[in-house]
């Protein structure tokens, strides 16, 4: 098991092994929860927010604008 330390500013560094292992970036999202037994877990974001980021964009800049684009060439 590894082990890592709580700074004096409530950071924590991830072992080098474990980063590795799950592919962990700088900058990455983790989520915090704390279990019923009182443990913290860190996990990588849900497949939910993979799909969400995965299609973002897909209307082009101004989702809006599209939408009202396509409204107005239903009766075409």
């Amino acid at each position: 098991m590894k082990t890592a330390t709580l700074s004096s500013k409530y950071q924590v560094v991830i072992p080098k092994q474990v980063r590795e292992g799950l592919n962990l970036r700088p900058g990455q999202k983790l989520r915090v929860t704390k279990t019923k037994d009182g443990a913290i877990r860190l996990s990588t974001k849900s497949s939910l927010d993979k799909f969400v980021g995965s299609v973002q964009g897909i209307w082009g800049e101004d989702p809006v604008a599209y939408i009202r684009e396509q409204r107005d060439n239903w009766d075409d």
